[in-house]
């Protein structure tokens, strides 16, 4: 649902609906929504089990690999790297390469985690979005914003406002300060572990703080220190 409502949110800034790709589109849920809005659709994953996961699951033509996979001749209205940034070895050739597919008037939205939220000056080196070694990069806003430069964009906005993540890194980033084993219940609500005695105290204590983690969520998007930055860039006007 809150996934859904983003992408609401993302197309009310066009006239009308266009053609959108998105890099790493996991299980195609956002590219679907933004299909049933009237937007043509194009994805890619890592992986052909990834890739087919979205073609089963939603009937997305999704090819494998990075932009170097999809038609060269091809422009997009709007471009999504949805955290993804952070997993890539070397971001700026992938940031070129999304800039010269995006047309004229068009947007690449990228969300990554936020190195300098509040959530990851409290969480440290336990900080869930920290995510050692899956994340091989991490940005602040001038750090993203020196970066998407260099590739011939410009931040048009930033949001910090993050409800799918953002309580939920709260919750396991403090959950990780007091367990020598990471990511605990995340692991529990992935069915990767069993529903033992520790991990069903986990989770209750997880239910605990979340009474804390929402509002604390909130007043960090308030004081732009959320442990999510989304921006939205455009190709740099030349003057």
């Amino acid at each position: 649902m809150l996934y859904r409502r983003r992408v609401g949110r993302w197309v009310r800034q066009f006239p009308a609906p266009g053609a959108v790709f998105e890099m790493g589109c996991g299980s195609g849920l956002m590219l679907d929504t933004l299909r049933r809005l009237g937007w043509r659709v194009a994805g890619s994953e890592r992986t052909e089990a990834a890739a087919q996961i979205a073609r089963e699951q939603f009937d997305l033509p999704v090819v494998v690999g990075g932009v170097n996979a999809i038609d060269p001749s091809e422009r997009f209205d709007l471009l999504l790297l949805n955290q993804v940034l952070e997993h890539l070895e070397d971001p700026a050739p992938t940031l070129k390469a999304l800039a010269g597919i995006l047309k004229p008037e068009g947007k690449l939205i990228i969300g990554v985690p936020n190195f300098d939220s509040w959530q990851s000056i409290f969480g440290g080196n336990t900080w869930f979005h920290l995510d050692v070694p899956r994340h091989l990069h991490h940005f602040s806003l001038p750090s993203l914003a020196v970066l998407v430069g260099q590739q011939g964009l410009e931040i048009q906005s930033v949001a910090y406002a993050s409800p799918e993540h953002d309580p939920y890194g709260w919750v396991q980033s403090a959950l990780n300060r007091i367990d020598r084993r990471p990511n605990r219940l995340t692991r529990l609500l992935m069915r990767i572990d069993p529903t033992d005695a520790i991990n069903l105290l986990h989770l209750a204590v997880g239910c605990v703080l979340g009474l804390v983690a929402i509002p604390l969520s909130m007043v960090s998007w308030i004081a732009r220190r959320g442990a999510i930055i989304e921006v939205i860039c455009v190709r740099r006007q030349t003057r």
